[in-house]
């Protein structure tokens, strides 16, 4: 590869960085930091749409929300917290083209949503069902999605979760972390939480409209000699029927008195 190649390189890797406010590319959670090398041209460092999300007050990471084909969905919230705008990228770091597509409600949108590439500067076709685009390899597709409205999200991936007792360092075989999974819904689950009610896994932004009654259905891999405990606003809950409050809500899985199993994710359907 040329030298000329080379930087144009380099300035391809920068543009997903865009999409985080902290500049430091696409951090789900510290270990799984994503470094892509794309771009359609040289103009990405001085792209005011970019730097605008890049810049947004919110200052959210994106995360993802798909895993599919080598090929990875990512998005996050800009202008306004829980709002029907978001930002999403459609990444494919593999070796070939890739059609990648995700359905609109696991974006939390619905009704007619409008598109906009960032890094071309122009409108796409509007919207109702889906998002789909071939993506070259290698490259990236950042888009501004802007919806009627903004759906209430069923599904919480383990990925997502804040783990208080993390370590990255590593130095325990049996410590709580992100691992990687082929059998689960986002590709990884968390391992390793429980024996002691501190080592938990925490979703702190559950979000309910209006609040309520709500079935919860916890996705794991079975073990033997494992439990789960339940804690919903610090109380703790039996069965599978939980109440949330209008707005954001915390749920916890630990346990006391084993390891839990390893978590994929947890789903929520509203009880009327």
């Amino acid at each position: 590869m040329s030298i000329l190649s080379r930087f144009r390189e380099w300035r391809r890797s920068r543009a997903l960085k865009y999409l985080n406010s902290n500049g430091t590319g696409l951090t789900v959670r510290p270990r799984h930091t994503w470094i892509p090398h794309w771009l359609r041209g040289d103009y990405t460092l001085k792209n005011s749409e970019l730097i605008a999300v890049n810049q947004d007050a919110l200052t959210l990471q994106a995360y993802p929300v798909q895993t599919s084909n080598g090929t990875y969905v990512l998005v996050k919230d800009i202008l306004k917290k829980r709002g029907a705008t978001r930002a999403v990228a459609l990444y494919n770091p593999t070796d070939s083209p890739q059609i990648i597509s995700i359905a609109l409600s696991d974006l939390e949108l619905g009704g007619k949503v409008k598109l906009r590439d960032l890094l071309a500067r122009k409108d796409m076709r509007a919207v109702r069902d889906s998002i789909t685009f071939n993506v070259a390899a290698h490259d990236v597709m950042i888009l501004k999605a802007k919806a009627e409205r903004r759906l209430e999200p069923v599904r919480y991936e383990a990925e997502w979760a804040y783990l208080p007792l993390y370590n990255d360092l590593g130095k325990r075989k049996k410590e709580i972390h992100y691992a990687s999974d082929g059998k689960a819904s986002g590709g990884m689950v968390v391992r390793y939480a429980g024996g002691r009610r501190e080592n938990s896994i925490i979703w702190d932004n559950v979000w309910s409209d209006q609040g309520g009654d709500y079935e919860l259905t916890i996705f794991y891999t079975p073990a033997e000699n494992r439990g789960i405990d339940i804690y919903v606003n610090g109380d703790k809950i039996t069965g599978n029927r939980i109440t949330l409050h209008p707005g954001f809500n915390k749920v916890e899985i630990s346990s006391n008195t084993s390891w839990v199993p390893d978590i994929d994710k947890f789903e929520l359907k509203k009880i009327c």
